[in-house]
C-alpha cells in the first residue's frame, strides 16, 4: 500500500509539472489623460483650462477638446466654442456658443443666466436656457454681450447656483 501511495504521489508531481500554467495576457497600458493647464483668457477669479476635464463632465459625452472655465462652486463647466467670446465677430456678428455642465440634476428646470459687466457699468444681460438637450446634464447656448469687458455670470437651475466670470473682447 506504501508503493501505491509514493506512486500517486510522484504521479501528481509529474503531471502538475506538465501543466503549463497560464500567464496573463499582456495588457497595453492606457495613456494618463492629460492634467488640466491654465490657458490665457481668463478674467476676474476664473481661470481658463484646456486638458483633461473633471470627471462628472462625462455624461455629456466626448465634447472634444475645449478651452473650459469652471465656477467657483465647482457646480459648472462652461465649455467654450469660441474662444476669445467676442462682442463682435468680423463675418456673422456675435456668435460665442458656451456648452454649460451642471454637476447637480437639471429636474427639468431651465438654466437662467445673468451677467453682469466687473467694473459695475451698463445693463444686465439675462436669458434662459432649455432643458431640451441632451446627453447628461448640458445646456448649449448662444451667450452674447453689448460691450467688452469682465462679465460676473450668475448661473441658476433646480435650486442650485453657481458663479463665474468670463472676459468679451
Amino acid at each position: 500500500m506504501r508503493r501505491v501511495s509514493w506512486f500517486a504521489v510522484g504521479f501528481l508531481v509529474v503531471l502538475s509539472a506538465c501543466t503549463p500554467v497560464p500567464t496573463p495576457a499582456p495588457t497595453t497600458p492606457t495613456p494618463p489623460e492629460p492634467s488640466p493647464r491654465a490657458v490665457a483668457g481668463g478674467c476676474g477669479d476664473t481661470r481658463l483650462w484646456t486638458g483633461a476635464m473633471p470627471g462628472w463632465t462625462d455624461s455629456a459625452g466626448n465634447i472634444g477638446p475645449l478651452p473650459y472655465a469652471m465656477s467657483h462652486e465647482g457646480n459648472l463647466f462652461a465649455g467654450l466654442f469660441a474662444n476669445p467670446l467676442r462682442v463682435e465677430h468680423p463675418a456673422a456678428g456675435p456668435n460665442n456658443k458656451i456648452l454649460w455642465i451642471v454637476r447637480e440634476p437639471r429636474n427639468g428646470q431651465p438654466l437662467r443666466l445673468t451677467l453682469r459687466r466687473l467694473d459695475g457699468t451698463g445693463e444686465a444681460v439675462t436669458q434662459s436656457e432649455p432643458t431640451d438637450s441632451g446627453p447628461g446634464e448640458i445646456y448649449p447656448s448662444i451667450v452674447d454681450v453689448p460691450a467688452a469687458g469682465c462679465w460676473a455670470i450668475t448661473a441658476e437651475w433646480a435650486g442650485h447656483r453657481a458663479t463665474l466670470e468670463l472676459p468679451w473682447t
